[in-house]
């Protein structure tokens, strides 16, 4: 099976996405990681520029602006914050409770007229639960001076070619409507059924400003967006398509987006953000790279590398590329790939001579014409010794889970656990400490699961994609 999905981080777990082509230097993908740092701003109107972690080189420029201080809300980097959004940092953010707003941005990464964007959120008050009866979040993406001030997004719609709105109601729920150049139309009827408060979901979006339609691949299967349109999809089901765009005109570029609350009058509205993800093309067809497993683990020597393809057509070489932050990557090693090949082949490498901590690492696969691919972010813990109590590097494809386990032998529980909380798979093995387990679990493709393993004094759990 191909890896075919966009990327979407998950703090110290393995990244699942898409060999995407990049064939130009206009066309790129970001993922936006909030690290391990904690801290707030809630003290000073105006704009914050250093709270966040600045996005790669292209990526933009973030910026935090609060619009009324007295109205109380403001931004607040956790770590640890909600365990469903599993380990590292997260952005919380409060509405203000009134007409002024607060707003999370991202402006000014590498244009295009099409756009590809994924996150996962949960709605809720302060601390996750479910209560607030009132305050609205928005999520725009455009271009403008919207995206980089402090002006209301709301009454800006002009800039703007995405416009979603999620309004907290009584009961527990949230109202969906989004902006189609004219007004606001309510997208709960037509869903049938409002959003759940204090549940997790992951949006993700398709969009294209071009004069002209487009196609886009979404887990193997091809789907066009006309000019002037987008596709809205929630939880890896596409609820909506063809929506027409926003204010913004057609056939311009888009370089921004961002998230924006108003209106929580004395409840606090509050949004949790994280695995943020976006890229200015729409997923193709991915390069015929049939990577199955990708793995690191820590040793007394170094970082032990490796991965296996099932099968390779024109595979010039892969490029090992490795960061402390998993943001500035670097190359430590270029591997010549075997061409073409129709039998499982495996790659190793040893990363020596490295410090101590969480390392993250990707390849880039070359093709013989000069395109090339990002595969899976990986992370692993080094502690310049055999790795002890933990899991890391969770993949699923086809009929399998697989993780790899440190720690000491023995019978654990292991569980997969949908964001919404139902046990997918629960089964007790037997395990040895650097063993690759498979388990044989066939998951809903385009989801986030929970993998846990405990054996009854220490359990760990983690965050993972499945194809």
């Amino acid at each position: 099976m191909k890896t075919k999905i966009y990327n979407s981080l998950i703090k110290f777990s393995l990244v699942l996405g898409l060999f995407l082509p990049m064939t130009g230097l206009h066309a790129q993908s970001w993922i936006y990681d909030f690290g391990q740092g904690v801290g707030e701003w809630a003290t000073a109107s105006g704009t914050n520029t250093t709270l966040l972690p600045q996005p790669v080189s292209g990526g933009g420029n973030d910026m935090l602006s609060i619009g009324a201080v007295a109205q109380g809300s403001g931004f607040y980097l956790q770590n640890p914050g909600l365990p469903l959004l599993g380990s590292g940092s997260e952005l919380k953010a409060t509405a203000s409770t009134g007409i002024a707003v607060n707003k999370f941005s991202i402006h000014g990464y590498t244009p295009s007229k099409l756009l590809h964007t994924k996150f996962t959120v949960l709605f809720g008050d302060p601390t996750g639960e479910a209560g607030p009866k009132a305050g609205d979040w928005y999520y725009f993406q455009g271009a403008g001076a919207l995206y980089s001030n402090t002006s209301n997004a709301s009454t800006n719609l002009n800039q703007s070619f995405i416009s979603l709105r999620w309004t907290f109601a009584p009961g527990n729920i949230l109202r969906m409507a989004y902006h189609n150049g004219s007004s606001w139309i309510d997208l709960t009827s037509l869903a049938g059924s409002p959003l759940q408060q204090k549940k997790i979901y992951q949006f993700e979006i398709f969009g294209n400003n071009d004069a002209l339609a487009s196609d886009y691949y979404h887990n193997g299967n091809l789907y066009s967006l006309a000019a002037d349109r987008w596709d809205l999809w929630m939880d890896g089901v596409r609820i909506f398509q063809g929506l027409i765009s926003g204010g913004m005109a057609n056939n311009v570029n888009i370089d921004s987006w961002l998230f924006a609350g108003e209106h929580s009058t004395t409840n606090f509205a509050t949004i949790f953000i994280d695995d943020m993800a976006y890229s200015n093309l729409l997923p193709s067809n991915p390069l015929p790279i049939e990577l199955v497993d990708f793995t690191a683990r820590s040793t007394s020597e170094g970082v032990v590398l490796e991965w296996k393809t099932a099968s390779e057509d024109q595979n010039d070489y892969f490029g090992l590329e490795y960061s402390t932050d998993a943001t500035d990557f670097s190359t430590v090693y270029q591997m010549a790939g075997a061409g073409y090949s129709n039998s499982p082949i495996t790659y190793q490498y040893l990363h020596s001579g490295i410090p101590e901590g969480n390392l993250y690492y990707r390849l880039k696969q070359t093709d013989f014409n000069g395109d090339f691919s990002y595969s899976p972010v990986i992370s692993v813990r080094h502690t310049g010794s055999e790795e002890e109590w933990g899991i890391s590097s969770p993949y699923a494809g086809g009929d399998q889970v697989a993780f790899s386990f440190g720690g000491p032998e023995g019978e654990y529980l292991i569980e997969i656990i949908s964001l919404d909380g139902r046990r997918i798979y629960t089964s007790s093995l037997i395990i040895t400490s650097g063993e690759r387990v498979t388990l044989p679990a066939s998951l809903p493709s385009q989801a986030l699961f929970l993998l846990s393993v405990s054996n009854g004094k220490h359990q760990e759990a983690i965050k993972f994609f499945a194809l």
